[in-house]
């Protein structure tokens, strides 16, 4: 199974199916820090590097990893004044733990989350 794009803290109801609650392992690069209630596995190897020598002038950003946000911020102190986009789960938790709030982290879910009636 997997709940990608949720967040770790959405019960996935899975149980439902299973009959009780599954062993859940976290598939992941091997620097990811462990935590929760899932054991990392690390399947790849992250390799991150810095296209950009200049910081962009916006306002708004958007995250697809926590180790992406580390690494901007490590080389870009002041996009910690931006707005910052991501999923609900662990990079969002690190990008509040290092803005120190969520005051300007907007949560973004995927189109496949979305009902329109």
């Amino acid at each position: 199974g997997c709940s990608e794009g949720l967040g770790e803290q959405e019960d996935p109801r899975i149980s439902i199916l299973w009959g009780k609650e599954p062993m859940w392992t976290r598939l992941t690069h091997q620097m990811a820090p462990e935590g929760g209630n899932k054991k990392n596995l690390a399947t790849y190897q992250l390799e991150l590097k810095m296209l950009s020598t200049s910081l962009p002038d916006s306002p708004l950003f958007s995250w697809r990893s926590a180790s992406e946000f580390e690494l901007a911020v490590r080389l870009f102190p002041e996009l910690k004044q931006r707005f910052h986009i991501c999923g609900p789960g662990r990079t969002y938790d690190s990008i509040k733990k290092h803005l120190g709030s969520d005051e300007h982290i907007f949560v973004e879910l995927g189109d496949e989350f979305i009902t329109v009636i």
